[in-house]
């Protein structure tokens, strides 16, 4: 039941991805998908119990990545750069064949509680990709104004799996991974709004930006 993170950063490049789209993309293959609605297909993993993780008879892999994504600094009127992204995105996804659960332990309830890690990790992306969306870097030549940028971009992203560890650390820690089931109840029902604020949160950054 244990959620375990797995990520990936890509370097920024200093030229230009004209059209690279920033919608996360849509995976779902037999190693990998993004972020969707779990069933005990997709854990793939060998089952092993792991002692750090105590008595646990299921673990999801989820974790958050961010897309591929170049940027073109721009001099500006006083003579600094800003450089933008091009492609910026962030996105959770699973990792099936590091996800498993002990045979004879497939019921509804351990999955439901295994999905709560995955939009756990979903809530944290649509969070990340709001903090993305206005990112810039500046600089007093081209390149400095690119180094600027990847540093906000890492600060964001290490952040991001900062605070993603920690809400998946207190889910399990008071359902007692899931054993708590009125926690377990309540845990759901707050998930539940979680992924909706951030939605909402994402989709007013979107439409002003668009603006």
């Amino acid at each position: 039941m244990l959620c375990l993170l797995t990520m990936a950063l890509a370097p920024a490049l200093l030229a230009p991805a004209p059209g690279h789209a920033t919608e996360p993309p849509r995976i779902d293959d037999e190693a990998q998908a993004t972020y969707k609605q779990v069933t005990w297909d997709d854990f793939k993993g060998r089952w092993r119990r792991q002692p750090r993780f105590g008595a646990e008879a299921a673990y999801i892999a989820s974790g958050i990545q961010i897309s591929d994504w170049s940027t073109d600094p721009q001099r500006q009127p006083d003579a600094t750069w800003v450089a933008r992204p091009d492609g910026l995105t962030a996105f959770s996804f699973m990792e099936k064949f590091e996800s498993s659960v002990e045979p004879g332990q497939q019921s509804d309830y351990a999955l439901a509680h295994e999905q709560g890690h995955f939009d756990l990790t979903e809530v944290v992306a649509r969070e990340l990709r709001v903090e993305l969306l206005d990112l810039e870097g500046t600089g007093a030549i081209r390149g400095d104004a690119a180094v600027d940028l990847q540093s906000r971009v890492d600060e964001a992203f290490a952040a991001a799996l900062a605070r993603m560890d920690r809400i998946q650390q207190q889910y399990d820690g008071e359902t007692v991974h899931g054993t708590k089931k009125k926690k377990q109840r309540q845990w759901l029902a707050d998930i539940r709004e979680r992924l909706a604020a951030a939605q909402h949160k994402l989709d007013q950054a979107q439409a002003a930006r668009s603006r």
